[in-house]
């Protein structure tokens, strides 16, 4: 891609080259002008090397943009989607001004950061909804359909809580202890956990993040935006502020 970006450059540049050389004299045969243009360049490498090094950055720009762009589009077209799920857990006021999608791997590091953040903006903000949508990218499904099955009993962030703090791997013989502190109904823990009901849960949320090109956790959607990687709580924030101020106008 950068080949091609780099002739479109100095291909730029040659026309520009061109035009001053064709002021300057009457009628240089194709030739002629040619050599005058390498030999001009080549005495200034380093404008040659400048003029391309700004010219992909523009392009780049432009294109995380239209991706950027694309990605928006992606979310608005699947916004009835998301504010319409009723299975997946989430924690603030179930009418909050504006929800914050949060999809996430319990394996993630950043994930498990960014978690007591989460929970600061709920505690702080009477009027956000935070939506789990359990995304396990690096392929164990295992502990995502544990905490859903918790959840059919009451008991998801709980369960939630545990698993993000938890600094060991859990077996399915851990996650049946966890079930038992909670004070969960084991029995139908288990049976729920291995339930083709939750398992088909999550491959929906996974097809729905891979449809919004999300491709790494924790990804966002705050509102109407998207936000890959994790936010401190300032930048949480400005992001919600951002949203009610668009909500205010309207957008």
């Amino acid at each position: 891609m950068w080949n091609r970006l780099f002739v479109i450059v100095l291909g730029a540049s040659f026309i520009l080259s061109c035009v001053a050389l064709w002021r300057a004299t009457v009628g240089p045969s194709p030739e002629r002008l040619m050599e005058t243009v390498y030999s001009e360049l080549s005495k200034q490498p380093e404008v040659v090397a400048s003029i391309a090094v700004e010219g992909m950055k523009t392009i780049q720009k432009h294109q995380e943009d239209a991706d950027l762009r694309s990605k928006l589009d992606k979310i608005k077209s699947k916004r009835q989607e998301l504010l319409g799920d009723s299975k997946s857990p989430f924690s603030g006021n179930p009418r909050g001004d504006v929800t914050i999608f949060s999809f996430f791997d319990y394996h993630c590091g950043h994930c498990r950061r960014v978690n007591p953040v989460l929970d600061k903006l709920v505690a702080t903000d009477p009027n956000i909804k935070i939506v789990y949508k359990e995304f396990p990218i690096f392929g164990d499904l295992t502990l995502s359909k544990a905490a859903l099955a918790a959840h059919r009993q009451g008991k998801y962030k709980d369960f939630y809580t545990v698993l993000m703090n938890s600094e060991e791997t859990l077996s399915p013989e851990s996650l049946i202890e966890i079930a038992r502190k909670l004070r969960l109904n084991v029995d139908q823990f288990s049976r729920d956990m291995g339930s083709l009901e939750i398992e088909r849960q999550v491959q929906e949320t996974m097809a729905l993040a891979h449809s919004l090109d999300i491709a790494a956790t924790p990804t966002f959607i705050v509102g109407s935006n998207i936000v890959p990687g994790a936010l401190d709580f300032e930048g949480f924030r400005q992001e919600i502020a951002k949203e009610r101020l668009k909500n205010t106008r309207g957008a």
